[in-house]
């Protein structure tokens, strides 16, 4: 995402979003990057907030990751219905 779209989507100005970059902390705006990245807002506010993205990052996956087994049980069960249904009409 350029930085006049995120600027934009946070009601910012461009300038704004590449001074965070160059360590200038988004007090004003961390609870809109919150709600825009799913990290808790103290990943914006300390230096220490890098470890918090991580670890929220690894959270984020873990979830995925479970929600795509699921998903692949699902399709497993699935695909041994329809192989029970496609025997039973072969007989």
């Amino acid at each position: 995402m350029s930085h006049d779209k995120l600027a934009a989507r946070l009601g910012t100005t461009r300038q704004t979003v590449i001074s965070w970059e160059n360590g200038v902390e988004p007090k004003r705006y961390a609870d809109a990057l919150a709600k825009f990245s799913g990290f808790p807002r103290e990943a914006f506010l300390r230096r220490e907030g890098e470890a918090l993205a991580v670890e929220t990052s690894l959270g984020l996956l873990r979830g995925l990751g479970e929600k795509v087994d699921q998903i692949a049980g699902d399709l497993d069960e699935l695909v041994g219905l329809v192989k029970e249904q496609s025997a039973g009409e072969a007989s």
